[in-house]
């Protein structure tokens, strides 16, 4: 599997000194990149499924990395279909989606740990619904960190550099209170045939990511012949955003997925 990374945002200073090393970078970058608070964001999904061609998902929004909560505006191009358009939000753990073409407005609501309770799977699907997971990759980048050179993104100078991420140093290095989560989402991982996770960042000179990719290509698994890559720019750290999930009257719950 493979992975490169994406982002972006306000203005900055130079990149990162010589005399920080790229691991002392990449190991800070998580934690600096929360501390922001909020961003907006640009992200891109590509997955190739063999024989069924390619599916591609690209989204705005926003995202605050403390109260876990995001918005997207997604765009899908499906081999064989109209592309589609379709709103989300999310909030911990919850998924909303607006269901397309519903004159009255209303929101799927898909409570992912209720669907999987204490599973690897529902854990493994727990971390995916929030974007801010990919900066947690970064925690358990190895020693094997390339500085591969200096990059403006979206007007913000910064640093590229390539990395190796190794799931047990992830867990180890995560805090205390994700520990047990990315646990799981780590063996759900290896059941996919994952056991490690080359990246690439690009970081500016606060120690902020203004770009991440990951590219997953599942060869040796049940999955073998399908590749998934994303990548995430984030901006305007600190912004006002609204992210509240929708109206309780505007909700319907997906069958099963209720917590209560």
């Amino acid at each position: 599997m493979t992975a490169a990374g994406c982002g972006s945002g306000a203005a900055v200073s130079d990149p990162a000194p010589d005399s920080v090393s790229p691991k002392q970078v990449i190991a800070a970058a998580a934690d600096t990149t929360r501390k922001s608070g909020t961003a907006r964001l640009a992200m891109t999904i590509t997955m190739t499924m063999g024989t069924q061609g390619t599916t591609k998902m690209t989204a705005t929004g926003a995202m605050d990395f403390r109260g876990h909560r995001a918005s997207f505006h997604w765009k899908m191009a499906q081999p064989g279909r109209s592309p589609q358009s379709f709103d989300q939000r999310i909030d911990g753990t919850t998924i909303f989606t607006r269901i397309p073409q519903d004159p009255s407005g209303r929101w799927l609501k898909t409570d992912i740990a209720a669907i999987a309770p204490g599973t690897a799977a529902g854990s493994w699907s727990n971390g995916s619904t929030d974007p801010a997971q990919l900066l947690d990759y970064l925690r358990g980048a190895s020693s094997s960190i390339v500085r591969v050179g200096e990059q403006r993104i979206r007007g913000v100078q910064t640093t590229h550099y390539r990395a190796v991420i190794d799931f047990d140093r992830m867990v180890r290095n995560a805090p205390p209170g994700q520990r047990q989560l990315m646990a799981k989402s780590l063996q759900q991982a290896r059941a996919a045939g994952i056991d490690s996770l080359p990246i690439e960042v690009w970081v500016d000179a606060d120690g902020v990511v203004r770009r991440e990719v990951v590219n997953m290509s599942f060869e040796h698994s049940l999955l073998a012949g399908m590749s998934m890559s994303m990548s995430i720019d984030l901006f305007d750290f600190g912004a006002t955003v609204d992210l509240a999930p929708p109206p309780a009257g505007k909700v319907v719950e997906y069958p099963g997925s209720s917590s209560s």
